[in-house]
């Protein structure tokens, strides 16, 4: 304050609307014209109030008539801290944590309220408790992508009494789906789905180690597809037709990233995908007759590289067995049409119910059987042989291997 003469003592009072309460009484006033209102001292009321006044009277019984009062009135209101996530989610929700100074608590109930790429502030939800002088507010995202973006929390009574959260930024939402399955034959057509949430494209990509080596799947638009279909719908998916070239593979995963923000917004599936070969078009199969012991082509076509080797087995009345009795039983085997001459086909196997297994050694869910087949015998007649001159009325021997 100011003053003209010597004043001192001095009484000061603190009006709040509609109580008077007195701060000092007698105050010794030095140089300066002041006295420290401390919060560590004689503190700020807890109070919340916009019309408040401080008066500042001489304490001397002949000079009570000395007062000097605000010119203006001033407020005291409690201080709101609101604290928000940096980066939140599209579609999702994110936790606000806000908290009021005081206690107890002079503000009754709290509004949260948000504001998105340069508009105003809007209300989410309904009001909230504010009694326990702090706590935290469920902010369910809105469905798009911003980098302008604020929150408040806002006494409902008094708008003056708010706390407006650093930037947030809202990137977009995406998870995969579960597989239905973790087995996928190349060759095969692949279903990748997904949600998503202020995405415009996806792009799907595998690896066969699951850790590098990011290859865009093979749909047709370079593992490209629309975030939502349709739109709004926060599902999306893509087709991948598993080229036939494709090396094997048992530790294979997929990821997905936001075309427009691939390094903030991607997942990559949790489930180790098994890329298996898959075998076909093999023969002899189809009801077709093998005569045993003779020689017998058998034929496969692999989808799939890097798969050397194959087991091949076939299956009479006794079960399956393994064609190749070499070593490890397997023969080679390349990416394509194959083929392996079975030498000698067993003549203890007969059957009209045959078939010939193809498996990968390395993957036993890689693995593929024929049709039925004939394993049939052969009889040759040795005597008569056409040479011999039989007497009529004599008994003669018939023989046949």
């Amino acid at each position: 304050w100011t003053k003209v003469g010597t004043i001192s003592p001095v009484d000061i009072e603190f009006f709040d609307g509609s109580t008077t309460v007195p701060l000092v009484t007698g105050y010794v006033v030095g140089t300066g014209n002041s006295w420290p209102w401390d919060p560590t001292g004689n503190g700020i009321p807890n109070v919340k109030a916009e019309n408040c006044t401080v008066t500042v009277k001489d304490s001397r019984d002949a000079f009570k008539s000395v007062v000097t009062k605000t010119s203006n009135a001033f407020a005291i209101r409690p201080v709101i801290t609101t604290t928000a996530p940096a980066l939140v989610r599209a579609g999702q929700s994110a936790t606000i944590n806000w908290s009021i100074t005081g206690s107890p608590c002079t503000v009754s109930f709290i509004q949260l309220q948000q504001k998105i790429a340069g508009t105003g502030y809007v209300d989410v939800g309904s009001p909230v408790n504010a009694s326990a002088g702090s706590g935290t507010i469920s902010w369910p995202v809105p469905a798009q992508t911003s980098t302008n973006t604020y929150v408040r929390i806002v006494d409902t009574s008094n708008a003056n009494i708010n706390d407006p959260s650093d930037l947030i930024a809202i990137a977009g939402y995406l998870s995969l789906d579960a597989f239905s399955t973790t087995s996928w034959a190349i060759g095969s057509t692949q279903t990748i789905a997904w949600h998503a949430k202020g995405i415009s494209k996806v792009i799907s990509y595998y690896s066969l180690n699951g850790v590098d080596g990011w290859v865009a799947v093979q749909n047709g638009a370079s593992g490209e597809a629309d975030g939502e279909t349709p739109a709004g719908s926060g599902l999306g998916s893509t087709q991948w037709t598993i080229p036939e070239t494709v090396n094997v593979s048992q530790t294979a995963k997929i990821k997905i990233v936001d075309k427009a923000d691939p390094t903030v917004t991607n997942a990559i599936s949790p489930e180790t995908l098994h890329l298996c070969a898959a075998f076909s078009n093999i023969l002899p199969s189809g009801g077709l007759p093998v005569l045993a012991k003779e020689p017998c082509e058998i034929t496969w076509y692999t989808k799939g590289a890097n798969v050397p080797k194959v087991l091949l087995e076939y299956q009479d009345s006794s079960g399956w067995h393994p064609v190749y009795t070499v070593g490890d039983n397997l023969v080679t085997n390349v990416q394509g049409a194959n083929s392996y001459i079975w030498t000698s086909v067993p003549e203890d196997a007969l059957t009209d119910a045959a078939q010939i297994r193809v498996t990968d050694p390395g993957n036993s869910e890689a693995t593929a059987t024929g049709t039925n087949f004939w394993i049939k015998g052969e009889i040759t007649v040795t005597v008569p042989s056409g040479t011999q001159s039989w007497e009529v009325g004599t008994d003669s021997i018939i023989t046949w291997t």
